[in-house]
């Protein structure tokens, strides 16, 4: 396993999608592991972290699949936190991922 790896976060996902679908989307691309965040009811909370083996997969899977569609949904991607080798989060940037928001939240009512 790599000893640095950096995560995107996927938003926007279909309510039914499930981790193999993903990693069959994005493995060719250096994916590690996926998760995709789900309720205490077991349902799809709209949103996933990917991980990648290098900070270039993930630039690389971030350019080739940003808004592109899964099941009848654009999917958006955002670059999240690197991990260190010793698996713990990098306190260099962090980024908060937002899922199971009304589809008319936009980005500027996330900020007020």
């Amino acid at each position: 396993m790599a000893s640095t790896f950096t995560s995107l976060c996927a938003s926007g996902l279909p309510e039914g999608i499930e981790e193999g679908e993903l990693r069959s989307v994005f493995s060719r691309a250096g994916l590690l592991h996926v998760r995709v965040a789900r309720s205490s009811c077991g349902a799809s909370l709209g949103y996933a972290t990917l991980d990648f083996e290098s900070s270039s997969a993930a630039a690389h899977a971030l350019a080739q699949h940003d808004g592109g569609k899964l099941p009848g949904r654009q999917t958006r991607l955002k670059l999240a936190a690197s991990k260190s080798g010793s698996g713990r989060p990098s306190l260099l940037t962090y980024q908060l991922c937002v899922g199971n928001l009304a589809p008319s939240v936009v980005d500027a009512d996330l900020f007020d």
